[in-house]
């Protein structure tokens, strides 16, 4: 996300960690390495009234942890904002909400309506008048025909296909490559081709 901010000729002022996390060993990564660690979540004060205007984006591909960053940082009077790769394609009419990132290459169909805090990775398209609710997760490369409802926390992995029309309800999981033709009902897992119910449940971690 650092990388697409940039892309848009934005700031990156820090990254902060939702928890304790302990520090990744140096690495080659120079671009991550130069952007200051200001702290978690919990070190941060509330926004004062004399403060500039500080917008965030939460790059968790978790959607659960995700949301809970979402709300946290909004308690602290933080403004979401949208990030869109100069290399993505929105359609006419599209729209995407607040702290949503398009990552590059993906296209937005026309009339599509992206929510708050959902991550369209990379190569990824939603076409025409899809809807995607807050806190869902579109993998890389993953494929959503015309009219598909992605609900409130959803995870659709790289490379799945959705087909026209069909629902995925809230907090339910789509794995890789999976080719859905029919509606995922509410914290149902999904794989294969055609999709079916997987037997072990969601992850904690992704569940809602």
């Amino acid at each position: 996300m650092a990388d697409v901010a940039r892309a848009l000729g934005r700031q990156v002022a820090g990254f902060v960690q939702p928890g304790r996390i302990e520090p990744e060993p140096p690495g080659p990564d120079a671009s991550r390495a130069a952007i200051s660690l200001l702290g978690t979540l919990d070190d941060l004060q509330p926004a004062g009234a004399s403060d500039e205007d500080v917008e965030f984006v939460i790059a968790l591909g978790a959607n659960a942890p995700r949301r809970q960053a979402f709300d946290r940082c909004l308690e602290l009077g933080w403004t979401p904002a949208a990030l869109v790769h100069p290399s993505a394609i929105l359609l006419g009419g599209a729209r995407v909400g607040a702290g949503s990132q398009v990552c590059a290459a993906a296209v937005i169909g026309v009339d599509a309506a992206i929510a708050a805090d959902v991550i369209v990775n990379t190569a990824a398209s939603i076409d025409h008048d899809g809807a995607i609710a807050d806190h869902a997760f579109i993998g890389p490369g993953a494929r959503l025909a015309g009219r598909v409802s992605v609900e409130t926390g959803a995870h659709i992995g790289i490379g799945a296909v959705v087909r026209e029309g069909c629902t995925i309800g809230a907090w339910a999981y789509v794995a890789a490559g999976a080719v859905v033709v029919h509606d995922v009902a509410d914290g149902v897992r999904v794989a294969g081709v055609p999709a079916r119910p997987m037997e072990r449940p969601v992850p904690e971690e992704e569940n809602g």
